[in-house]
């Protein structure tokens, strides 16, 4: 038997972070919430952070392919992680 409680707890289920990534966000409150993951997240899988004139460029290896993000601006982008 499936009870109210039940219902709403489905209801209320965060999505996984690829999910979240491509649902369209409806107001700046959700894009905040889903960048913050993003940020959260991104030291578990950062390997190097390279400084090269303005710019960051992290990549992150996984069984041995190198994988690069793309290069963050350094004088657009504040990053404390």
């Amino acid at each position: 038997m499936i009870t109210n409680l039940m219902i709403k707890k489905r209801q209320f289920r965060m999505k996984s972070l690829p999910e979240d990534l491509q649902t369209p966000k409806q107001n700046l409150d959700e894009f905040a919430d889903v960048t913050k993951r993003v940020l959260d997240y991104l030291p578990n899988i950062v390997s190097e952070r390279i400084e090269t004139r303005d710019y960051t460029i992290l990549s992150s290896v996984v069984a041995g392919t190198t994988k690069f993000a793309r290069p963050l601006n350094n004088k657009w982008y504040t990053q404390n992680f």
